[in-house]
């Protein structure tokens, strides 16, 4: 696992062979009876790869809960999915006018 607390740091990981990278920032650990350790963590997408993310995490040894294609089945049933979400989202705007930002308060 990538563990608790700490400063950010770049992975660079080769998604479908082209240059990725993305920023990690541990939150929390909390340790977990069956799967060792959860950690809740900031990541930052630096380039858009498709599951960019879910694969630097994996590599990292500390796949994303509910991820059942690179590592970490959530166990199924009813509400099994991945357990990742977004805070904000930046894209360039349209127009050319600079960048558009939506950003949500992560839930305590």
């Amino acid at each position: 696992g990538i563990g608790g607390g700490g400063d950010p740091f770049e992975v660079r990981e080769a998604v479908g062979g082209r240059p990725s990278l993305s920023i990690f920032k541990s939150i929390e650990a909390t340790p977990h009876l069956q799967l060792g350790q959860l950690t809740t963590a900031d990541l930052e997408p630096r380039t858009g790869r498709r599951h960019q993310l879910r694969l630097h995490a994996a590599a990292l040894g500390a796949p994303i809960l509910g991820d059942d294609l690179y590592g970490a089945p959530s166990g199924g049933g009813a509400g099994a999915s991945l357990y990742l979400q977004s805070t904000e989202v930046r894209v360039a705007h349209p127009s050319g006018g600079g960048a558009a930002a939506v950003h949500v308060t992560a839930p305590e």
